[in-house]
């Protein structure tokens, strides 16, 4: 698994931008120890006291790891993607 994470040093946060797990080591806990460790990781190195991820609102196997982790949900938003046919 991977976590790309990008860090805004004067306000003390970080956002996760793009995570990932391969399909043959999903619900393992891979998922949430790569995050943990970012979050120990960012907050040792760069001070770091406030971390964002987001994700899909139907991605509920995400959504539920992050609750086990203690995260809390404090912004929800929707994406529309419009093309012409």
């Amino acid at each position: 698994g991977f976590v790309l994470s990008s860090v805004d040093s004067d306000a003390r946060s970080a956002e996760v931008v793009l995570n990932g797990v391969s399909p043959n080591r999903q619900r393992e806990g891979v998922y949430a120890g790569l995050i943990t460790a970012t979050a120990q990781r960012l907050h040792a190195d760069d001070g770091v006291l406030r971390l964002a991820i987001s994700t899909q609102s139907t991605n509920f196997v995400v959504i539920e790891a992050w609750k086990k982790l203690g995260l809390r949900e404090s912004l929800r938003l929707n994406t529309f993607h419009f093309s012409r046919a």
